[in-house]
């Protein structure tokens, strides 16, 4: 995989009703008057055999917060396109346009995205289990397999893609802790581990108990970074409030804003999206 395509994975990943449904309503997370500490509580922490009752309880305020006291609407999500543009900010290139098309279904995910400064040429990857593959100029256009390294740097982006539609959050498997409670000020915060993977950190509003952002950790060349998607508007689509825009931050500095987010839900196409380009 070349070096730009890890570079715009890195700045940019951080979508059932009987027809698609198109965003409505967009309404703003809070009021803007709730105070938001600065510092992030260490995304890692020991996996607990059970959620703790305070973290527990935060994560179906959220749910029910999100759908309107319904929370099973979220499942209407696990078939989803989405479909992004807005700007990047590339190391070595500075801003440019940028546009992207993911298709998730459940745990399968593909990703489709393209860089003005790099001439739109489709770069595409796909988790789907075994089957983890890409196609970019490198390849021509084929599928080629996805190393352990490469899948090392896209999963933690994969996953937090997916919580954006709040679904994962519903899962049985899920364990929670409370990383800050709402009488510490500020956001709460709930730590979540979604089957075996690697814990994600929840922000929510204490007022509204709107997802705020989300933080989770990744490595480039043995390093751990904090990256985040930050929601700043929420938008109803088939009874869920989703973001309408994403910012995705790599420590203190914002690489990609996603200022036009689509939705099509559910999703219009064929499972077989995920087994070749």
């Amino acid at each position: 995989m070349t070096r730009t395509f890890f570079l715009f994975v890195l700045a940019t990943l951080l979508g059932c009703d009987a027809k698609p449904q198109q965003a409505t309503t967009a309404k703003p997370i809070d009021d803007g008057t709730t105070a938001v500490r600065d510092e992030t509580p260490p995304v890692q922490a020991a996996k607990p055999a059970v959620s703790d009752p305070a973290a527990a309880t935060a994560i179906n305020a959220i749910l029910m917060a999100h759908t309107s006291s319904q929370p099973s609407a979220v499942e209407r999500l696990r078939k989803a396109v989405i479909r992004r543009s807005g700007e990047g900010n590339i190391i070595g290139v500075g801003p440019t346009k940028v546009t992207m098309t993911i298709h998730i279904w459940g745990e399968l995910y593909r990703a489709t995205f393209a860089v003005e400064a790099f001439g739109n040429f489709p770069k595409t990857f796909s988790i789907n289990g075994p089957r983890n593959w890409r196609a970019d100029e490198v390849t021509q256009g084929q599928a080629a397999p996805l190393d352990p390294t490469q899948e090392e740097m896209v999963l933690p982006d994969v996953r937090a893609d997916r919580v954006t539609l709040l679904f994962p959050l519903a899962n049985p498997k899920l364990v929670a802790t409370m990383a800050r409670p709402a009488q510490a000020g500020g956001e709460i915060i709930v730590r979540v581990w979604i089957d075996e993977q690697p814990p994600i950190l929840v922000h929510a509003d204490p007022k509204t108990n709107l997802v705020k952002r989300l933080s989770y950790e990744t490595k480039e060349g043995g390093q751990v970074a904090v990256r985040t998607l930050t929601f700043s508007e929420l938008t109803a689509v088939a009874g869920v409030l989703v973001p309408k825009q994403l910012a995705f931050g790599l420590g203190s500095t914002t690489m990609t804003s996603w200022t036009k987010i689509d939705y099509e839900v559910p999703g219009v196409f064929e499972l077989s999206v995920f087994d070749k380009p």
